[in-house]
């Protein structure tokens, strides 16, 4: 069974990632919509995939990404990260962080779905 942490502040997005994973057979899912909950979650839970929205209202998804490189299990866990703003100096940003799916807000929710499901194996 994959296990996901979704971090975004908005509901209805936790929500629609949670619709996403509701296969309860293949997937364990929990949700933050905080920096620290999402550390502590990740901690405690060893998440097999990281769904991580950049703009949150206590700390900024890059930096909880820069926390967990002390975490050994970042390693083995993929990363999706969302956000709405991108430009040249945000795509410099990403380039220094760990980073398997990147999406930009509004995204295509079938297109997203393909990409994590073929991302973690659970097409």
């Amino acid at each position: 069974m994959k296990k996901i942490l979704v971090v975004d502040d908005e509901p209805p997005l936790r929500f629609l990632f949670r619709e996403m994973f509701g296969d309860k057979s293949k997937f364990e899912t929990k949700e933050a919509a905080n920096a620290l909950d999402a550390l502590k979650i990740f901690n405690e839970f060893k998440p097999d995939l990281l769904v991580l929205d950049v703009a949150l209202p206590d700390m900024d998804g890059r930096e909880i990404l820069d926390q967990l490189k002390r975490e050994p299990h970042l390693e083995k866990c993929k990363v999706v990260l969302m956000s709405a703003i991108v430009d040249t100096e945000e795509a410099v940003l990403l380039s220094r962080v760990k980073v398997d799916i990147f999406l930009v807000k509004p995204f295509n929710i079938t297109e997203a779905t393909q990409k994590i499901f073929a991302l973690i194996g659970a097409a």
